[in-house]
C-alpha cells in the first residue's frame, strides 16, 4: 500500500504555514464558487425543459380532445370526457 505525499513537508515557519492555510482557503472558495455555478446552470436547463414539458403538455391536450372527437364524430359514438 501506497503512503499519501505529505504535501506539507515544505512548510518550515509559521509564517509558510498561514499562508499555506490561506491558500488552501482560497480553494476551498474556489471549488464552492464553481459547485454553485454548475448548480446554477443545472438549475437553468431543468428549468428550460420544464419549460418545454408544460408548453408541449398544454398544446398536445386541446390536440388529443380534437383527434379523440373527431375519432368519435366517424364511428358515431358519443366522446367520454376525460374531466370529472
Amino acid at each position: 500500500m501506497s503512503r499519501k505525499a505529505d504535501h506539507y513537508s515544505r512548510i518550515s515557519s509559521f509564517r509558510e504555514l498561514r499562508e499555506e492555510k490561506y491558500r488552501l482557503s482560497l480553494e476551498l472558495r474556489l471549488t464552492k464558487t464553481r459547485l454553485d455555478m454548475t448548480l446554477l446552470e443545472l438549475e437553468g436547463s431543468l428549468r428550460s425543459t420544464r419549460l418545454f414539458a408544460l408548453f408541449t403538455s398544454t398544446l398536445i391536450k386541446p390536440f388529443s380532445e380534437l383527434i379523440r372527437n373527431w375519432i368519435s364524430s366517424k364511428s358515431g359514438r358519443v366522446p367520454e370526457s376525460g374531466h370529472k
